[in-house]
């Protein structure tokens, strides 16, 4: 948002900014099973619960832990099988 107030670009060129990561370079975005996420990935999207209590942001890279705290919620049917992920 400080961009857009100081900026002499368009709205849509700043908008299209929000899908440049820095230093994304060399990652591949896929969608991945919950079996398939491992520690370095990133999120491309909020993982939410079905009543939709936010879990992870998009942007939020995956740990371990926070792996293992999918896992459990996915074993109650509270988030998606798939995740899209940047990964190397």
């Amino acid at each position: 948002e400080r961009l857009r107030a100081s900026s002499k670009l368009t709205p849509r060129a700043l908008d299209s900014l929000k899908c440049v990561k820095p230093g994304s370079e060399g990652f591949d975005l896929r969608t991945i099973p919950i079996s398939g996420l491992a520690a370095g990935m990133v999120l491309q999207e909020d993982v939410a619960t079905n009543v939709g209590v936010l879990i992870a942001a998009r942007g939020q890279e995956l740990t371990y832990s926070l792996i293992v705290c999918l896992n459990n919620f996915h074993r109650q049917g509270e988030i998606p099988d798939e995740f899209l992920v940047l990964c190397q």
